[in-house]
């Protein structure tokens, strides 16, 4: 039922066996045991979670599942237009086709706004890899650049900082799957100035294309109405046995679960319908949508139901189930459960794939137990291929030293947090 990895590497007393899950073709998940990570067939899933009172679940590439390829080439070409349409960017290089590029992009990257650098950063925050524009930088440049000892000062306090502060940073980190194909737009900006006027001393792109971002996905800019006009291609519709398997959590073992989502109420009703079916909500004892992760798991925000013309704020003793309710705050949503349920909730599981918002967030406020959808572990093949620029999601080698296996900043920060490693939730729950 369980086996090591023979072929685990490792950092820091972690052990990492991606190796294991990837080449039995992610038929099964990585459990956390001690200071590592253990591999499990499927049907030990069950198994894990019927030891927590509830569990809840993220919506966006968790629950549902996009099609990357087409959800990036979209997203591409709706920032493109806008930077060359209401910013007069030069076509030159932006006009070229996502999938030209795709191989410059991979979550958890790292743009120094000010140099218009891109850089692949260890854990410990040392410097791996760099490019400026697609040009790659070598060791001494990224030393003269960024210090001796490759450690860019600017990450001190990551991510504790970062997941604390809305605060401007000097540097913005390719996060989630909504926003890495942007690592490719900087990139080709860069390329852009550079080939106008030669390297800048300070770039100056960076609000352009924050408020490329804050544009595509609000109600007039292209992504929701593209997603909603052709669902079928970007969207993956769940499998009937995901919905069993959803289904049974609840009834089998009597586990409260949740929906925790950052999106709006709309978009939320209408993903989880196109995925799960209409009757979506009644997989969940309380849903919450535009929820601010990571603040919802420090704040004090008070839950809201919104409808067309009002919002009306709801108290923690007021909160119902088969309500969906937006914002809110965790010792909140703990204080309903507590107070709907006749079991005392001890132990909660919470799965989403930012690194950021739902993995670290929960565990270092100590609010709940994660588990991380790392979906790399179906796009890479193998986690030791060095193909593309940026080599590995899972693993690379110091440039001074290659016989130093270290782990990326990304990863880095999920086997830090989690406790569970999977795939996908849907492709998992087909082997149970």
């Amino acid at each position: 039922m369980e086996s090591s990895s023979s072929s685990s590497f490792i950092q820091d007393g972690f052990i990492h066996p991606a190796e294991t899950l990837i080449k039995a073709k992610n038929h099964g998940f990585l459990l956390r045991d001690g200071s590592g990570f253990r591999y499990n067939m499927p049907e030990r899933l069950e198994q894990v979670l019927a030891n927590y009172d509830a569990v809840g679940f993220d919506m966006d590439h968790t629950l549902c599942h996009y099609n990357l390829e087409s959800l990036n080439c979209i997203l591409y070409k709706l920032h493109a237009d806008f930077l060359i349409g209401k910013k007069g960017y030069n076509p030159k290089f932006l006009r070229q086709s996502y999938a030209s590029g795709k191989h410059f992009i991979q979550k958890g990257l790292i743009l120094d706004k000010q140099r218009g650098n891109i850089l692949k950063i260890s854990h410990d925050h040392r410097i791996l890899r760099g490019y400026h524009g697609t040009n790659p930088l070598g060791v001494e440049e990224l030393k003269a650049i960024y210090g001796s000892d490759l450690k860019w000062k600017e990450l001190e306090g990551f991510p504790q900082k970062q997941a604390s502060s809305k605060s401007p940073n000097s540097y913005y980190i390719f996060y989630d799957f909504f926003v890495v194909f942007a690592s490719l737009i900087c990139t080709r900006i860069v390329d852009t100035l550079d080939s106008e006027a030669g390297p800048q001393e300070i770039y100056n792109f960076w609000s352009d294309v924050y408020e490329g971002l804050e544009y595509i996905f609000s109600t007039n800019g292209g992504f929701y109405e593209n997603l909603l006009g052709s669902p079928e291609l970007y969207i993956k519709k769940s499998s009937p046995a995901f919905k069993s398997w959803l289904q049974s959590l609840n009834t089998k073992h009597r586990t409260k679960l949740f929906l925790l989502s950052n999106s709006p109420m709309d978009f939320v009703s209408f993903l989880c319908s196109y995925c799960l079916g209409p009757s979506w909500n009644e997989h969940f004892d309380i849903v919450i949508t535009d929820g601010d992760k990571p603040s919802f798991f420090m704040s004090d925000s008070n839950f809201q139901i919104i409808t067309q013309d009002t919002t009306e704020t709801v108290s923690k003793e007021n909160l119902t189930s088969n309500i969906i309710y937006s914002k809110g705050n965790w010792k909140d949503l703990l204080y309903f459960f507590n107070n709907y349920s006749d079991i005392p909730l001890e132990k909660v599981i919470y799965f989403g794939d930012s690194f950021l918002s739902d993995i670290f967030s929960p565990v270092s406020n100590s609010c709940c137990h994660t588990a991380a959808i790392v979906e790399e572990l179906q796009l890479e093949g193998l986690p030791d291929s060095q193909d593309g620029p940026w080599g590995s999601f899972f693993k690379d080698k110091f440039a001074e030293d290659s016989s130093k296996e270290v782990v990326p900043l990304c990863y880095g920060t999920i086997c830090h947090n989690a406790t569970l490693i999977i795939p996908s939730l849907d492709d998992l729950a087909k082997d149970l």
